[in-house]
């Protein structure tokens, strides 16, 4: 098995597909499910992911198939330590590939499933503490729960597929994530994110009777697959605790169930969640050490 940079091959979309292809063989392991595939393409996306990120992305191959990653989620400092139990050999390693090229000021967070006790004894032994922080896994069981809702008066739903106006899905991420000032303006009138498995008609917006967008919902998903994730949620501030949020998680989610999904995951433990079905899946906690 050999370690090579993200960057190292000159094939950069190669690579993509690898790691997506290895990670959607992780989908069943609970031990991962922190890392589903759709949260790579969310990653290899992210509009303020840049080339210097890359090279802090290790792969450990074999006969050109993905057996582990080392990797980060935006935030440098906190490393994701990713491979089959039949690989576990690889962790250490794995570990100093993240303590040479993602920790940062000194400091390095590794994620570890709270039942791994592989990763958890081998981080002890190399001096890590876990700390409070946690990353938790929500699930929505489309077998046991239903997607009933109303809307306010006025109010009516849309998609990405229905209306391309690249703007207002903008403003609508912008101020339900409270930036400051405004947002970027596109003269295109619209123009599809470059994610794989992202679907226009799968992000959903509740839009005023003045025709502008005040929550929303995105979902990745594709089909044959048991799971759909969510990301991102927001309603802009002046719109909030109206159910608005909830009616486009719900209409995201009942269009992944028609399509075959019979669950969906959010990386979150906002009481929003809770409150309107979702229960725990799965617990991660921060891993952390000095250097």
């Amino acid at each position: 098995m050999k370690l090579e940079y993200y960057t190292e091959n000159v094939n950069l979309l190669e690579n993509f597909t690898l790691v997506r292809e290895f990670l959607k063989e992780l989908t069943s392991a609970k031990a991962y499910e922190n890392w589903h595939w759709a949260r790579w393409g969310w990653l290899m996306g992210h509009p303020n992911f840049h080339d210097d990120m890359l090279k802090m992305i290790g792969l450990w191959k074999e006969d050109n198939k993905i057996v582990g990653i080392t990797t980060h989620d935006m935030r440098v400092g906190e490393a994701y330590l990713i491979c089959k139990p039949d690989n576990y050999e690889l962790l250490k390693e794995m570990v100093e590939f993240a303590e040479q090229n993602i920790a940062s000021e000194g400091k390095l967070s590794i994620i570890v499933y709270c039942e791994d006790n592989i990763q958890k004894d081998l981080l002890k032994s190399l001096g890590y503490c876990k700390t409070d922080n946690q990353e938790v896994i929500l699930e929505y069981d489309f077998m046991e729960e239903d997607f009933s809702y109303s809307l306010p008066d006025g109010f009516s739903l849309t998609s990405c597929k229905d209306e391309k106006d690249i703007n207002k899905y903008v403003r609508v991420i912008w101020n339900g994530f409270e930036n400051e000032g405004e947002p970027p303006i596109f003269d295109n009138d619209y123009d599809k994110p470059l994610r794989e498995n992202w679907k226009e008609e799968l992000s959903v917006f509740i839009k005023t009777p003045d025709g502008d967008y005040v929550a929303h919902c995105g979902m990745w998903y594709e089909e044959g697959e048991k799971t759909a994730y969510i990301e991102p949620v927001c309603a802009v501030p002046e719109y909030r605790n109206k159910g608005l949020a909830k009616v486009a998680v719900y209409e995201s989610m009942k269009r992944c169930s028609k399509l075959g999904a019979k669950r969906a995951i959010v990386i979150s433990n906002q009481e929003f969640y809770y409150k309107i079905g979702f229960k725990v899946s799965s617990t991660y906690f921060f891993w952390e050490k000095r250097l």
